[in-house]
C-alpha cells in the first residue's frame, strides 16, 4: 500500500518451499474509489538452489484474471510512469559497492498471463484504449535453449469493434551454453489491425559468405490507427493527429569478421501531421522515402556510407562519406547535397533548430556542405543558396525581406557536449543583390551571442 500510495486488499496469501508464493484476489483502488488493479490469482515458484548460487530461476509464474486501469486526467496528473514507478531510493556508496546486479545470463523464466485486461483512459482526449483477453507466454528455460514469446489479445478503441493482435518470437544467443552474440538466431512476427511486422536474423550465417543474408526486417503500419490506439497509452497532445502509411524494410549481408553491408528503404505515403510540435500548422506530403546503403568494415573499423538519401516534395537530400573507429570513438567526413522548400523545412525542423516561432520563410534552397569531426566537435563548410527568398517575422513589422538569390558560405565549428554546446563562426559570407558581408563570432546553448558583422547594402534596393 505504501509503495503504490493506494489502499490494497488481499483475500489470501500463502507460502511454502515446495509450492512457492500464492496470492488470491488482490485489489487496489484510487483515492476516488475508481479501479486501479484487480488480480484473481498469482502463483510464483523459484528455484531455491539457483537463487543461492546467485541466479534467478523463476520455475513458474502464473497470473490469472488481471485487470489494470490507468487514467490520465484533464491536467495530466496521472501518467502511467508516475503510477507504477516508485522514486529510486538513495543508496550509499558503501552499499552500492556491495550489490551484485543480475545479468541476463543469470535470469531464467517461465511465465504465463491469462485473461489480462488493461484500460488506458485519457480524459483530455476523451479516449479509451482497451487491451482485452490478453494471453502472454514467456519462456527463458536455459542458456542452451531459445527464448520464446507469444502474445494474443484484442485491442479496442473507444466503442469500435475489437481488432486482434498476435505476436510471436524466438531468440537464441547461447547455442553452446555460453553467450555468443555472433551466433545469435531469432525471429519476430506481429499481426495486428494497425500493421504487420517481420524480423529474422541468423548471425552465424554471416561468418560464411559476403552474399549470405544475416538479418531481414519488414513492416507496414497504418499510422492513423496506431496513433489513435496509442494516444491514451502514451498521452499525446489533444490537437495532435498523424495519418498515412509506413512501409519499411532492410537486409544485412556479409561477414562479421570482415565486412557487412546494410541496405534498406522506408516509405511514408500520404503523410499528414497536425498539431503537437507543429502547433496549429499541418504538414502534408504525398510520399517521403528514406534509403540507405552502408558498409561496416570491421577489420579497418571504418563505416563507408555509399548513399543515404531522403526524397520528398519538400526536401531532396543525399549523404555520403566515411566514419573511422565507428565502434568506440567515431570521427569522419560526411558530404551532404540537396534541395528543398524553406517553408516546409522550417515547419518540420524549426523547433529543433531553435528558430523563432513567428519566423516565416519561403523559397527554395540548394545545399552543398561538408561536415568533418567527431561526436564532440564538427567543422562545417560549404554553400547554401536560397532562391526567391522571403523572410517575415514580428521584428520586421510586416515588411518582409525579399531576395531573388542569396548565397551563404559558412565555415563554422559546432561544439556538442553535455556542458558546452555552441557554434563558433570562423566566417559566414553572405552575397546577394541587396546584401553582402561577413559574420564572425560565437553563439552558445544559453543564447549568449558574441558576433561581429561587416555588412553592406544598397539603400535603393533594400526594402
Amino acid at each position: 500500500s505504501q509503495a503504490l500510495e493506494k489502499p490494497v486488499s488481499i483475500e489470501g496469501i500463502s507460502f511454502s518451499w515446495g509450492e512457492g508464493l500464492a496470492v488470491s484476489n488482490f485489489t487496489s483502488v484510487n483515492a476516488d474509489q475508481t479501479p486501479f488493479i484487480k488480480l484473481s490469482s498469482l502463483k510464483l515458484l523459484l528455484s531455491w538452489p539457483s537463487l543461492l548460487s546467485g541466479k534467478l530461476d523463476i520455475v513458474n509464474l502464473d497470473i490469472k484474471g488481471i485487470d489494470v486501469t490507468i487514467t490520465r486526467d484533464a491536467e495530466e496528473k496521472r501518467a502511467a510512469g508516475e503510477m507504477v514507478e516508485a522514486p529510486a531510493p538513495e543508496v550509499s556508496p558503501v552499499k552500492e559497492s556491495k550489490s551484485f546486479p543480475l545479468s541476463l545470463t543469470d535470469l531464467f523464466l517461465n511465465a504465463h498471463i491469462e485473461d489480462g485486461n488493461f484500460s488506458f483512459i485519457d480524459k483530455r482526449l476523451s479516449s479509451v484504449t482497451r487491451i482485452r483477453n490478453l494471453h502472454v507466454d514467456v519462456a527463458v528455460p536455459s542458456l542452451r535453449e531459445p527464448l520464446n514469446l507469444s502474445l494474443k489479445g484484442d485491442v479496442i478503441l473507444n466503442d469500435n469493434p475489437p481488432e486482434s493482435i498476435e505476436l510471436s518470437g524466438t531468440a537464441h544467443f547461447a547455442p553452446e551454453g555460453e553467450v555468443d552474440l555472433a551466433r545469435g538466431t531469432g525471429s519476430l512476427e506481429m499481426k495486428a489491425g494497425f500493421g504487420n511486422l517481420n524480423l529474422f536474423f541468423d548471425l552465424a550465417q554471416m561468418n560464411t559468405s559476403q552474399e549470405v543474408t544475416g538479418a531481414r526486417f519488414s513492416c507496414t503500419l497504418d499510422l492513423k490507427k496506431l496513433t489513435q490506439l496509442a494516444g491514451a497509452v502514451v498521452g499525446l497532445p489533444p490537437d495532435f493527429s498523424l495519418k498515412g502509411s509506413l512501409k519499411s524494410g532492410f537486409e544485412t549481408r556479409g561477414n562479421i569478421d570482415s565486412q557487412v553491408a546494410i541496405d534498406g528503404k522506408t516509405e511514408l505515403i500520404n503523410l499528414s501531421v497536425k498539431g503537437g510540435p507543429l502547433k496549429n500548422a499541418t504538414f502534408k506530403q504525398p510520399r517521403i522515402s528514406f534509403a540507405h546503403d552502408i558498409v561496416l568494415n570491421f577489420d579497418t573499423k571504418v563505416l563507408d556510407i555509399s548513399s543515404v538519401a531522403l526524397k520528398s516534395d519538400f526536401l531532396d537530400l543525399s549523404l555520403s562519406g566515411s566514419v573511422k573507429d565507428f565502434q568506440e570513438n567515431p570521427s569522419g567526413k560526411i558530404l551532404a547535397s540537396g534541395s528543398g522548400s524553406l517553408n516546409d523545412i522550417v515547419l518540420v525542423f524549426g523547433k529543433m533548430l531553435s528558430l523563432p516561432p513567428d519566423l516565416k520563410l519561403s523559397g527554395g534552397v540548394n545545399l552543398s556542405l561538408t561536415g568533418e569531426g567527431d561526436l564532440k566537435k564538427v567543422s562545417l563548410k560549404g554553400t547554401a543558396e536560397c532562391k526567391n527568398l522571403e523572410v517575415n517575422a514580428a521584428f520586421l513589422n510586416n515588411y518582409p525581406f525579399r531576395e531573388e538569390s542569396l548565397k551563404l558560405t559558412p565555415d563554422v565549428i559546432l561544439t556538442l557536449g553535455e556542458e558546452t554546446t555552441g557554434v563558433a563562426i570562423n566566417t559566414l559570407n553572405i552575397k546577394s543583390r541587396v546584401l553582402s558581408g561577413d559574420i564572425k563570432g560565437t553563439l552558445d546553448s544559453e543564447t549568449a551571442v558574441d558576433l561581429t558583422a561587416k555588412l553592406s547594402t544598397s539603400l535603393a534596393l533594400l526594402r
